[in-house]
């Protein structure tokens, strides 16, 4: 799979992320990913690195942001002073694969990049 095969991917995963966050944005804890996500950690950039099988080994990386309760794509690159989201090119494969099984049920997807990020921000 090319590079830019990972980019449809990835924004394929953030839609399904944003579409996720939509539908269940009035329960728990997506409710309170909202609420602290953009009090928080809203308009930060946030560093993504994609690996085939080693994530210390990424060979793509991607910016994004949390604004107005959506992930959105900031740059394509390393434009964030870390990586908060080490993410495999199978998982991406997978969510772009079958969308609708993680938008509903949403507790399928990778959260714990953002429930951290959220966490240390708070403290």
């Amino acid at each position: 799979m090319s590079q830019s095969d990972t980019y449809t991917l990835f924004m394929n995963t953030l839609d399904v992320f944003n579409e996720a966050i939509a539908a269940h944005e009035s329960s728990s804890p997506y409710r309170e990913i909202l609420a602290m996500g953009d009090k928080l950690f809203g308009g930060k950039n946030v560093g993504v690195a994609v690996y085939k099988e080693d994530a210390d080994q990424p060979f793509d990386y991607f910016t994004i942001r949390f604004l107005n309760g959506k992930l959105e794509l900031v740059a394509r690159g390393k434009e964030a002073p870390d990586i908060a989201w080490k993410v495999s090119q199978d998982y991406l494969a997978r969510v772009s694969e079958h969308p609708r099984e993680y938008i509903d049920h949403p507790v399928k997807l990778d959260w714990d990049w953002l429930k951290s990020r959220i966490s240390n921000l708070a403290s």
